[in-house]
């Protein structure tokens, strides 16, 4: 839905996230423990500005991939 702020993807969620796919209107994305997938441009929507990754989260990250709202990291 278009009025979710919030997603905290459980620890054994570990799939690519395609561009458009989160919502425009969330504010805080959380990875669990077992995400490992490259981020593409685009995947996480402009309007993030807390991202957390879990502990097997490693991939390196472009800045192309960030939106520039994000705050916390």
């Amino acid at each position: 839905p278009h009025t979710l702020l919030d997603i905290q993807l459980g620890d054994d969620f570990n799939q690519p996230i395609p561009p458009g796919v989160i919502p425009p209107s969330v504010k805080k994305l959380c990875f669990g423990y077992a995400f490992d997938q490259p981020l593409v441009p685009q995947s996480i929507p402009d309007s993030v500005t807390h991202l957390s990754f879990g502990y097997s989260f490693n991939q390196n990250i472009s800045f192309s991939c960030l939106p520039s709202s994000i705050s916390t990291l």
